[in-house]
C-alpha cells in the first residue's frame, strides 16, 4: 500500500510544533536575561562584566551563529514533522536533526494546538469551498512533498538579546508550489489586526495559511485576516542592504509612483515576510539582491501569500 500523507494534518501540526518552539525558545531567552541581570547585581566599579552573546552561542562552518535555543527549536519541529511522516523531504538551516530532551516541551500541547488548528483549517475550507486540493488531493505521496524549516531566525539579535524581529519559519511545498506557510513569533508581534496596535510580548504570535487554507489566519482567531489597503506601498529591507543597488531601484520604483521613498528598515527574513502580510506601516515590497537569503528564509512567507 503506497504511503500517503494527510496535508492538512501537516500543516496544523507544522503551526503546533512552532508554536511550542518558540516557548522554548522565550525559555532560553528568560535564562539568559536572567544571566544578564545577575551580572549587573554582581559587578562593582572594579570588575565591570560584560555579556555579549547568549551563553552556549557558538560560530558553523559558515560564520553565522547557533545557540542552543536553535537546536531545540529544530528538535521539536523536525521531531513533530517525522511523526507525521518519514519519508517527507525536510529541509532546515540547522545541519542536524538535533535529537533530545527540553525541559518545558509538552507533546500533549503541541497535540491538543494541532487538533484545534486542524479543525480552523478544515473547517474554512469547507465554508470557503476550495477548489485546489480538494478532498482528493489533500492526501499525497510523501515524495510530492518539501517541508522548509528556519528553526530560528534572526539569530545574530536573538544572541545578543534582542527578540523583536526573532521568528520560527515553516514552509511546505508540494509538487515545487509552496501551499502553507507559518510564521511565528515567540516575543509577540506589534499588529492593528488582532491586537489593537500593541505588542503582546506575553504570547507567541503565530501567523500561518496559504492556498491548501484560501486565507491567512492569526492561531486563536477563526477568522482570516483581512485584505489591506495601501495607500503608499513602502519596501522593507534590511539596514546593511539600505544603499547600493537595493537603494537605486527604490528611488526608481519611486520616481516611477510605485514605491515610497524611504523603506522600513527591519532585521530577520520572518520579519519582513510578516510585515508584508499584516502590516505596520504600508509594507509591499521585499527587496533583495540575493546572494545571502535561502529558501528556508522564504518559504513560509511565499506560502503564505
Amino acid at each position: 500500500m503506497t504511503e500517503t500523507v494527510d496535508l492538512l494534518e501537516l500543516a496544523s501540526t507544522a503551526v503546533a510544533a512552532s508554536i511550542s518552539a518558540g516557548t522554548i525558545i522565550r525559555q532560553y531567552a528568560k535564562q539568559f536575561d536572567e544571566q544578564i541581570y545577575q551580572c549587573s547585581v554582581d559587578k562593582n566599579q572594579n570588575n565591570r562584566v560584560d555579556v555579549k552573546f547568549m551563553g552556549s552561542t557558538r560560530a558553523k562552518a559558515d560564520g553565522t551563529l547557533v545557540t542552543d535555543a536553535d537546536s531545540a527549536a529544530q528538535f521539536i519541529i523536525v521531531g513533530a514533522l517525522r511523526q507525521i511522516s518519514k519519508s517527507i523531504r525536510i529541509v532546515s538551516e540547522e545541519d542536524r536533526e538535533s535529537s533530545g530532551r527540553y525541559q518545558g516541551f509538552s507533546q500533549s500541547s503541541l497535540a491538543k494546538i494541532s487538533q484545534k488548528v486542524y479543525h480552523t483549517i478544515d473547517s474554512t475550507r469547507r465554508e470557503a469551498n476550495v477548489a485546489q486540493y480538494n478532498n482528493e488531493e489533500i492526501l499525497v505521496e510523501p515524495s510530492r512533498i518539501s517541508v522548509f524549516v528556519d528553526p530560528l531566525d534572526g539569530t545574530n539579535q536573538y544572541a545578543k538579546g534582542n527578540y523583536g524581529s526573532v521568528s520560527t519559519l515553516v514552509g511546505i511545498v508540494v509538487d515545487n508550489e509552496p501551499i502553507f506557510g507559518v510564521i511565528c513569533k515567540p516575543f509577540g508581534q506589534e499588529s492593528s489586526i488582532f491586537t489593537g496596535g500593541n505588542r503582546n510580548s506575553d504570547e507567541v504570535f503565530t501567523l500561518y495559511g496559504g492556498i491548501l487554507t484560501k486565507g491567512v489566519h492569526v492561531y486563536g482567531h477563526r477568522e482570516k485576516i483581512p485584505k489591506r489597503k495601501i495607500e503608499t506601498p513602502k519596501a522593507v529591507i534590511s539596514s546593511s542592504r539600505s544603499n547600493g543597488i537595493v537603494r537605486q531601484c527604490i528611488d526608481f520604483l519611486h520616481d516611477q509612483g510605485s514605491l515610497a521613498k524611504d523603506p522600513a528598515l527591519v532585521s530577520g527574513a520572518g520579519e519582513k515576510g510578516l510585515r508584508l502580510v499584516i502590516g505596520v506601516f504600508d509594507e509591499a515590497a521585499w527587496l533583495f539582491p540575493l546572494p545571502g537569503t535561502s529558501l528556508w528564509d522564504v518559504a513560509a512567507s511565499v506560502s503564505g501569500r
